[in-house]
């Protein structure tokens, strides 16, 4: 049986980000698939989880002596701790990019030394969508040997395509970090000028929460609902009829996948990740300018009124699921080695 390490943070009690998420649903993929697995994360002890080990990763080195490895797959800075691994096949994935808006000057330059040292020491770095391969090729000079899709778990893909989407209401959801970045006072702005009948529901936290408030001046058809379990999101995905996300740098967006398969119109900026795989949807989705505020306005005026066949009778589901993220993987691979199998 050959042995995968996989490297990133897991979800926790205290925070469950999208890489963490990522990290679980692969490892639960890998092991599925016949592989063995060991996940390398901030855990401090060993624990055996779903049918695979959770090591520290501070231990990977010294593990990687004893049980040979016959690939390892990190992310973020957990790569570090396998620079000096070697005799095996190293995969670096990049779920985005570094840039100032998020990061100060200091860490941005950390970031990216980082970075130059991973592809150095790294047989292959993927990157998660093409727009995050060209911001990293072009602007940073990093090599990027391929392409991975980000999916959903074959859980997760079972509950959306299971709700009760036959009675929506006139709706607009947004799912995420309260954050600048994502350009939630745009949504703001331009929804309080359509004049419509319908609610804009916000669900998530951040720092932006009190501008945000303010901004939207108590205002009866816009609702802050704050944070909420996997569950509760997912029955106002089913409730709502129009998903809306405004940030034109976003290096994938795995709420986009999440909204189409709960039959959500999408409403999401014409630059980003997610716009290779939203583009193949033209009839559900408007791809915006969002510096174009009548745009803005007149996609969420329309698609409230809309009305979509059910998403998950009209395509195949499968192509949002881990095994088509592992397939991504494992083709880069091969290309040079066909050991792998899915």
């Amino acid at each position: 049986m050959l042995k995968i390490f996989l490297a990133g943070p897991l979800p926790s009690k205290n925070s469950s980000g999208g890489v963490a998420v990522f990290t679980l649903n692969l490892a639960e993929e890998l092991v599925h698939l016949g592989y063995e697995v060991i996940v390398f994360s901030n855990s401090k002890k060993q624990q055996v989880h779903r049918k695979y080990r959770i090591e520290s990763i501070g231990s990977i080195r010294r593990i990687s002596h004893q049980e040979h490895p016959d690939l390892i797959i990190s992310s973020l800075w957990y790569s570090l701790f396998s620079i000096f691994v070697s005799n095996t096949i190293k995969v670096h994935l990049l779920h985005g990019f570094t840039n100032l808006k998020n990061y100060n000057y200091l860490k941005f330059w950390i970031m990216l030394l980082i970075d130059k040292l991973i592809r150095k020491k790294f047989t292959y770095i993927l990157a998660n969508s093409k727009f995050t391969k060209l911001i990293n090729e072009e602007i940073f000079n990093l090599k990027v040997d391929g392409l991975y899709q980000i999916g959903l778990s074959n859980d997760e893909i079972r509950q959306l395509t299971t709700l009760d989407i036959k009675n929506k209401k006139k709706e607009i959801l947004y799912v995420g970090r309260l954050v600048p970045a994502k350009n939630i006072n745009l949504i703001i702005k331009n929804f309080l000028k359509i004049r419509s009948d319908s609610i804009l529901r916000i669900i998530g936290y951040g720092p932006e929460e009190g501008a945000l408030k303010k901004l939207a001046n108590t205002d009866k058809t816009i609702s802050f609902d704050g944070s909420k379990s996997h569950n509760e999101i997912l029955k106002y995905y089913s409730d709502s009829k129009v998903f809306v996300s405004l940030n034109p740098v976003e290096p994938f967006g795995i709420t986009y996948l999440e909204a189409l398969l709960t039959n959500n119109f999408i409403i999401a900026p014409d630059t980003g990740g997610h716009v290779d795989l939203l583009r193949k949807f033209p009839n559900r989705v408007a791809l915006v300018n969002i510096n174009d505020s009548n745009a803005v306005q007149q996609a969420m005026l329309t698609s409230t009124n809309k009305e979509l066949d059910n998403f998950s009778t009209q395509y195949d589901i499968q192509q949002f699921s881990y095994s088509r993220t592992v397939n991504d993987i494992f083709k880069v691979i091969n290309s040079d080695s066909k050991k792998f199998k899915i």
